[in-house]
């Protein structure tokens, strides 16, 4: 079993080279005909995979509007729309306090995760991950004796 956003797995998914279970988002996914993992029984599992830009603090206004206007402008465009939809992507924006608040949310969620350093034996293989406390993973490696 695997977690990971639907846009890296679509393709191998259509060629029936894994099977999706479920979608693990509030919503199901349009490119998908499986549950949610909420639908599926498992509530309190979610995982949204979203990307967010971010600059450094002390940015210089006229640079920061440059950038959020090109950030707000860019995912209007016709290819990217197209490529969103092939990716079953929905693009989203918010003003820095909604993201900020955001980014802080995902934080406390998943703030417990990374404390735990696990060694799981899968299909004869031994998968093994270990993150600092920082959030940050250190190791991760899956392999068969």
């Amino acid at each position: 079993m695997i977690v990971l956003d639907v846009s890296v797995l679509l393709s191998h998914i259509r060629s029936d080279a894994i099977k999706a279970l479920t979608v693990a988002s509030a919503s199901r996914s349009d490119a998908l005909s499986v549950p949610t993992t909420g639908e599926a029984g498992f509530k309190t599992v979610r995982s949204d995979n979203w990307y967010g830009l971010i600059a450094p603090a002390g940015l210089r206004a006229e640079v920061e509007a440059k950038l959020r206007k090109a950030a707000i402008k860019t995912p209007r465009s016709a290819e990217l729309k197209k490529q969103f939809e092939t990716q079953d992507t929905l693009p989203s924006r918010s003003t820095p306090e909604e993201f900020t608040a955001f980014v802080k949310g995902e934080r406390a969620k998943w703030e417990p995760v990374p404390s735990v350093s696990s060694s799981t034996e899968v299909n004869g293989g031994l998968f093994q991950s270990a993150f600092d406390n920082t959030g940050r993973r250190r190791h991760a490696s899956c392999g068969t004796d």
